[in-house]
């Protein structure tokens, strides 16, 4: 149903959105939104960041420092672009309309990779490598415009005692079709090899994300309650008050160290598959085992986080998930065989999710709703560097001739600290409720 007919419907009991209509339309917007997430979650898996981009990358001669980049790509496109529509998100009363047209364009660059692997990767590889390194970049950018409407919309939704669960089930179903997605990868690259094969896998995560459009669409929604945004909202630039904003909100800094220091997974994981394959001398299409065991790590993952971060919150789930992750890392540093891999793959899978969701539902609690925009700018722009501190020393590590297991014991260290920091964050609702 439409937001049009929502309005015209005899039965709403108001033009506006209200708590009652946000439980009412409840059932629906969850199932719309966890499809949207199902279908970009298998979207993810079958381009997997943390294996089939980086093993395509290398094939067609990237340096290591852009196989260093790969995992982070995307993120460092969605870090970078929010700072820029902080005053335009905080004047939103509708959002998922600006986030469903923007993120047309944010699905275009699958479909451009797919293309350019199919003419250029044997003639011109140099070209087809800008294609599929450039393409996570710009989706990611273009997200990240409508990134904090986004959370909007997820807060505005969903109610605050079933964040977590809803959030897990999006996940779960994400994670489930990301599981079919690596044995896709598997099949594919066992029936195409070569190039070929990955530019299969580019057109096939387009049309799921075209799926992913298309549910995400469904949600319904109706515009909030005016307020008086002379009153809410500074006039200077966004810019200029990160400084404030930063000194100012409660816990921003906390939150931002802990994710920063999260990151620290990323001076490993792009050289996990690569390693894996090297050390047991695997065939290529062992990335789709990978990708599924990846994906079975997350179902578990969010299995157990969707009921137990309602019951103990987000910052638990948080804590949980850098234990493991630090796990996989010990795990992976000692992999000496194909099951040691399936496993560390796994507790990433399920580390990951956790982290995810744990991280997720902590920012929708510590930070009030008139504040989230310019936080979730501030977050972005902070943890932006980390992305790129991650690459540059998983990159040295590499260029020092250190190897795989100095990156992931390292990672390993950092993810003890990330967990060290979330304890200390709280575990609380902000002060005031959120209004729906």
């Amino acid at each position: 149903m439409s937001n049009a007919q929502a309005v015209s419907d005899p039965a709403a009991p108001s033009r506006v959105w209200s708590a009652e209509i946000r439980d009412r339309w409840f059932p629906w917007n969850n199932v719309a939104l966890a499809l949207d997430g199902g279908f970009f979650g298998a979207a993810m898996s079958v381009v997997s960041a943390d294996s089939v981009q980086t093993t395509l990358v290398r094939s067609l001669g990237g340096p290591n420092w852009l196989v260093s980049l790969m995992p982070s790509m995307m993120m460092i496109g969605f870090m970078g672009s929010p700072i820029l529509t902080v005053r335009w998100v905080e004047s939103l009363r509708l959002y998922k309309r600006p986030v469903a047209l923007v993120s047309i364009a944010q699905r275009l660059p699958a479909l451009a990779a797919s293309i350019a692997l199919f003419l250029w990767a044997g003639a011109r590889p140099t070209l087809a490598l800008a294609f599929v390194a450039l393409a996570p970049l710009v989706s990611g950018f273009v997200g990240g415009l409508t990134l904090s409407a986004f959370w909007q919309l997820v807060a505005k939704i969903l109610p605050e005692g079933k964040r977590s669960s809803s959030l897990a089930f999006r996940n779960l179903v994400a994670t489930v079709l990301g599981f079919l997605g690596g044995l896709l990868v598997k099949v594919v690259l066992a029936r195409w090899p070569g190039f070929g094969g990955y530019a299969v896998l580019y057109l096939l995560q387009f049309l799921l994300l075209v799926a992913s459009f298309l549910a995400f669409v469904a949600i319904r929604e109706l515009p909030s309650p005016r307020r008086d945004h002379r009153q809410e909202r500074p006039d200077s630039h966004p810019i200029r008050r990160l400084p404030d904003v930063w000194r100012s909100t409660p816990h921003l800094r906390g939150f931002v160290a802990a994710r920063v220091l999260g990151l620290g997974m990323l001076v490993a994981t792009p050289f996990l598959a690569i390693h894996a394959r090297s050390v047991t001398h695997a065939p290529l299409d062992a990335v789709g085992s990978f990708v599924s065991a990846q994906m079975l790590g997350a179902v578990a993952g969010n299995l157990v986080g969707g009921p137990f971060g309602d019951r103990c919150g987000g910052r638990t789930l948080a804590v949980l998930a850098c234990a493991l992750l630090s796990a996989s890392m010990f795990l992976a540093a000692a992999g000496a065989s194909i099951p040691m891999f399936l496993l560390s793959f796994a507790l990433v899978g399920a580390g990951n999710t956790l982290l995810m969701n744990g991280a997720n539902t902590l920012q929708l609690t510590v930070f009030h709703e008139r504040d989230r925009p310019i936080a979730f700018a501030v977050i972005s722009t902070f943890v932006f560097p980390g992305y790129l501190a991650a690459a540059a020393v998983s990159t040295a590590i590499r260029e020092l001739g250190w190897g795989f297991p100095p990156a992931a014991l390292t990672a390993a260290a950092l993810l003890l600290l990330a967990m060290l920091q979330y304890r200390l964050l709280p575990a609380k609702e902000p002060p005031e409720s959120d209004a729906a």
